[in-house]
């Protein structure tokens, strides 16, 4: 119709958590019923959210733990130790970057940026994939409003990839977790792990195992608690086809 009414139409795509009054597709420069002159440019944007494509489940934790073992773990030599740190910004689905603590900066290449181990989320850069920035919001929004974050490396992986990444487990206190009475710290077994939150969403697959995930939760490996959660996204879309 743009040809035959003598207009120029050009598509944006905006990629947004918030999409007003739940309307995704508007016209940049003009409202409804304004006249347009013959070769003038529309600009339509195309307004792209986790609430179009992608409805977050309330889903009941039933992943891994921290092992109070791994506490005096080194997590340099040998890895497997954790430590506690601050979010400074988000990346995507599975990157984001932490202020940590300085005994780990020697050992990095890539400044502040971590790469969640045994898991891959599609991409939104430079081409922005279907579930990219879904993955890229779920994951966002555990980690800014997360109580605490910690950060645990795998003795069976590399510290870092081929980019300069650190490889880590991430572990969260979720939004809202109270502290126990008379604690002045969250308790170690009130933490969740992210990379199983992610995957049990049907928000990435796991992939990039190279040996790593082979340290234990209640005699199960942490790649065998991946593997569960995936089977459990599977199961549920499965579901959501046949009773569709």
């Amino acid at each position: 119709r743009c040809d035959e009414l003598d207009i120029i139409c050009e598509f944006v795509l905006e990629e947004t958590p918030l999409i007003d009054k739940d309307e995704f597709i508007r016209y940049r420069d003009y409202d409804i019923n304004d006249r347009v002159n013959r070769n003038n440019t529309i600009y339509i944007v195309i307004s792209k959210g986790p609430s179009i494509y992608f409805q977050v489940l309330d889903l009941y934790y039933d992943g891994p733990r921290i092992d109070p073992k791994y506490y005096n773990v080194d997590p340099i030599n040998p890895r497997g130790g954790y430590f506690e740190v601050s979010l400074m910004s988000c990346i995507d689905g599975d990157t984001a970057k932490f202020d940590y603590p300085s005994f780990i900066e020697p050992y990095v290449n890539d400044g502040e940026s971590v790469r969640f181990l045994n898991m891959d989320t599609e991409e939104t850069y430079p081409n922005a994939e279907e579930w990219g920035f879904p993955a890229k919001f779920y994951t966002c929004a555990l980690l800014e409003n997360a109580e605490s974050i910690i950060i645990q490396t795998d003795p069976d992986d590399e510290l870092q990839d081929h980019y300069g990444r650190l490889l880590s487990w991430i572990w969260i206190v979720p939004e809202g977790t109270e502290l126990r009475e008379n604690k002045t710290e969250y308790d170690i077994d009130q933490y969740e792990l992210i990379n199983y939150k992610i995957i049990q969403q049907g928000l990435a697959r796991v992939a990039y195992l190279y040996g790593a995930g082979k340290m234990k939760y209640n005699n199960k490996s942490y790649t065998d608690w991946m593997y569960q959660a995936e089977n459990y996204a599977k199961y549920s879309e499965y579901l959501t086809k046949l009773l569709s």
